[in-house]
């Protein structure tokens, strides 16, 4: 499926609504986001508009930031980077890491699965369920739970739970005809293995 810029544009805005950072930076068409924490894309350089500085010194500045903050630099490419963001970055030394893939489909009706308890504010029981399944110390669990505070578009957080346990959650942030899934979490150690499924997908509903 081949997407427009702006239709990018759009996926890319609500990326940045539904999972949010704590502190954000506009830099000549660049978003420069700083969490803290474990997330790359809560902390990082995100291209979103053309600019009009030097690429070379754009990157550099943006270097320079996050050394101040004490953090590693991450720069997400994107189909709205700049061409030659890439190649330069690979010869400073950066390498390609954690490949993301967007996926979309429509929303199918369905009958409502009885294990799942859906909250549309935020729930501290999920926060510490998810933190728990992520296996995050006190300070990252903190980051986590304030990023999901920190949501400002409508958004449900989702717990399966089987004899009062929580063996899976979810959030879905809703903005402009879109359902965002994101923080998605089944541990199939309790089913058989001992991995982490972690999915990020968008769901758009065609009747909007």
């Amino acid at each position: 499926m081949s997407l427009s810029l702006a239709e990018v544009r759009e996926l890319e805005e609500l990326n940045f609504n539904a999972w949010p950072a704590l502190h954000s930076l506009h830099f000549d068409g660049w978003l420069v986001r700083k969490t803290g924490g474990i997330s790359r894309r809560v902390n990082s350089v995100n291209a979103v508009a053309p600019g009009t500085l030097a690429l070379a010194d754009k990157v550099v500045q943006c270097e320079a930031m996050f050394s101040r903050w004490g953090q590693r630099s991450v720069f997400r490419i994107t189909p709205l980077s700049e061409p030659g963001l890439e190649p330069m970055l690979l010869t400073r030394g950066y390498e390609l890491e954690a490949p993301t893939n967007v996926m979309l489909a429509p929303i199918v009706a369905g009958e409502a699965d009885v294990r799942v308890t859906l909250a549309d504010s935020f729930d501290p029981e999920w926060a510490a369920a998810s933190a728990r399944m992520r296996v995050l110390p006190d300070d990252e669990a903190a980051i986590l739970e304030s990023q999901h505070r920190a949501i400002a578009v409508p958004t449900f957080w989702a717990s399966v739970r089987a004899g009062g346990t929580v063996l899976g959650v979810g959030a879905a942030a809703v903005e402009r005809g879109w359902a965002g899934l994101c923080c998605v979490l089944i541990p199939v150690a309790i089913v058989w293995f001992g991995f982490w499924i972690v999915g990020r997908f968008m769901l758009r509903n065609r009747k909007s």
